[in-house]
């Protein structure tokens, strides 16, 4: 399942390192196979884990943070556990803590903004 959103933080402690309205939130649901004899011509199935990933593309640093772009790619490089908040509709928010996954950085334009595509992984409950 995907789910378009309104808007996506990702926070560095308590800094907000960016923000984007260009996200997509998977949330993917594992399934184990449970047919037996019993089961006739059809699988049966259960659900078992569930997993979550967020793709972004478009993110921006947010100025009045203390934290920039150095800190994204610092982040990526030690591989450190970011949290996530995702805002399906206004007042309507997941969050989890996640690391990314892949990272590509956009130069700057003519207003000076610098943009990046990343993907996270979702470890644990988004709540």
């Amino acid at each position: 399942m995907k789910i378009l959103g309104h808007n996506a933080r990702i926070y560095l402690g308590t800094d907000l390192l960016a923000h984007t309205t260009e996200v997509t939130l998977n949330i993917d649901i594992d399934s184990e196979e449970v047919t037996d004899a019993d089961s006739g011509t059809w699988a049966e199935n259960l659900p078992t884990l569930n997993r979550w990933n967020i793709d972004a593309t478009a993110w921006y640093h947010n100025a009045t943070s203390d934290a920039g772009l150095e800190d994204i790619i610092a982040a990526a490089k030690a591989r450190t556990i970011l949290t996530l908040i995702y805002e399906v509709e206004a007042g309507v928010d997941e969050s989890g803590e996640g690391f990314l996954t892949n990272v590509t950085i956009t130069g700057g334009t003519a207003g000076g903004h610098i943009s990046f595509t990343a993907a996270f992984l979702g470890t644990g409950p988004l709540c």
